[in-house]
């Protein structure tokens, strides 16, 4: 009896459901479209169809804090905050809505700062402190749709705990192991050991210290800021070089004006087997296969010669004899100045005239083989009167790789630019090396030696020390 009750009830609830609808409860819509049952209108409280086919006039908006239709919430005078209480974050309230759309925020990841989750608090107050009302007020004051993303109720309870216990809506900090190594004290300690030896290496320090070699490199990149900076290798200056590279600055630059035709030769090896590197080198596979690079006592080399000009780079000129590298002496430097060096200044010739240049200079570095008799012998006839060397008319300066264009522009864009080719044998690597001169445009020579006047007028102002600025490239 009870069951074929309980049947009977619920026929009785699906017939009262699938009753149709009075004439009075049915609203006709413009479309024409049949009016679905189930559904209420927002507007008219009515049955059969929704707010946006409402045909009846709309209704004003109440405002949702006092449910009056005389003013706006930013005006209503119940939008305080519960007595007693004030939402971290906000320090006026205005409109939620005039507020809420000036604050950036993604609903669509949930990433809601400490004044966003304010607004969820204070709507959570007045709306009878029920989530589910407070996520309805949400999309209605920030204009989102029915399944637009919005705080779960789980997460609009848990700000207002956080709110009700703290007085803020961030969430409380969480329990975990207790920093040990990264303390106050470990860090101002690493800071005083570093500062006074900044040479001695991390894996030292952390020794002395008692911290692992991974905390004390932790410390000084995030806490401290440190970085590992290398050392750069110069030249060594002897006490009077100082003095000397001064005197010979200023000499040129007050001798030799800019509108002269300035020749800055000098000599380099560049060897078929170049150095290794362990600490870049790396051998990756499943077992360690004792890889090893065998490198020769006396490598393969080649000695050039070049010179460097406004106009372009005169040379390569290779020192070999039947095949083979030799070394320069004076004999052998003397014979490429007439057989080599002469003929190629011939072709710069026209190029001079049409400049209007009428000086023409030539500098060379202190080398035996350049400062012997018979080389400046030739050095003077070829330039009389404007020999910048050892023992020539302006002395060149000891111990001055950094101010020779040689030296601080051809050799290193050349060896950085000839070992791509990868060269295997010695010819291999003649030609790449002729190749790459060939490729140097003259634009890039005269920004050498510009930038070789510059250094002139630098080293002066810094009384012949070395450059920070020139050996860290700053």
């Amino acid at each position: 009896m009870k069951k074929k009750a309980s049947d009977s009830k619920k026929v009785d609830n699906a017939t009262t459901v699938l009753q149709p609808k009075t004439s009075s409860e049915q609203s006709v819509r413009p479309s024409g479209n049949p009016v679905r049952t189930g559904i209420k209108c927002y507007n008219c409280n009515g049955l059969g169809h929704m707010s946006r086919d409402c045909l009846k006039p709309r209704r004003p908006m109440k405002n949702s804090n006092c449910h009056a239709d005389d003013h706006t919430q930013g005006k209503c005078p119940q939008s305080e905050a519960p007595s007693g209480q004030a939402v971290v974050g906000v320090a006026e309230w205005d409109c939620v809505r005039c507020v809420a759309s000036t604050l950036p925020f993604s609903v669509s990841n949930m990433s809601w700062s400490g004044k966003q989750r304010a607004l969820v608090v204070k709507c959570f107050f007045q709306n009878g402190e029920s989530p589910i009302k407070t996520q309805r007020a949400l999309r209605t004051t920030l204009g989102l749709g029915r399944h637009d993303p919005v705080p779960s109720c789980r997460t609009i309870k848990r700000w207002v705990d956080n709110f009700n216990e703290t007085g803020s809506t961030e969430d409380k900090k969480r329990s975990g192991r207790p920093l040990t190594a990264k303390t106050p004290e470990n860090v101002e300690a690493v800071r005083n050991s570093f500062l006074k030896s900044p040479h001695r290496s991390a894996k030292k320090h952390a020794s002395a210290l008692g911290l692992s070699d991974r905390s004390v490199r932790r410390i000084l990149h995030l806490d401290l800021k440190f970085h590992p900076y290398k050392m750069a290798k110069v030249q060594e200056l002897l006490p009077r070089d100082q003095e000397t590279r001064v005197e010979s600055c200023r000499r040129i630059l007050d001798t030799i004006p800019v509108s002269a035709f300035l020749l800055t030769s000098d000599e380099a090896h560049f060897h078929l087997c170049g150095t290794v590197n362990k600490q870049n080198m790396r051998y990756w596979a499943p077992e360690n296969p004792h890889e090893i690079h065998q490198s020769p006592l006396h490598s393969l080399k080649v000695t050039v010669w070049c010179a460097v000009s406004r106009f372009g780079v005169i040379g390569p000129y290779f020192f070999e004899e039947r095949g083979q590298t030799v070394t320069v002496t004076s004999d052998r430097y003397v014979a490429m100045l007439r057989d080599f060096f002469q003929p190629r200044l011939a072709e710069f010739k026209k190029e001079i005239d049409e400049e209007g240049l009428d000086e023409v200079w030539f500098q060379q570095d202190g080398a035996t083989a350049h400062t012997a008799t018979r080389s400046m012998a030739l050095v003077r006839e070829l330039f009389p009167a404007r020999a910048i060397s050892r023992r020539g008319d302006i002395n060149w300066p000891a111990r001055s790789p950094d101010l020779a264009p040689c030296d601080f522009f051809l050799w290193g864009l050349l060896k950085a630019e000839v070992y791509k080719h990868r060269p295997k044998n010695l010819e291999e690597l003649k030609a790449a090396i002729i190749q790459e001169i060939a490729a140097i445009p003259r634009e890039m020579t005269e920004r050498a030696m510009r930038s070789f006047r510059f250094r002139l007028q630098a080293y002066i102002t810094n009384e012949g020390r070395h450059m920070p600025e020139v050996v860290y490239h700053t």
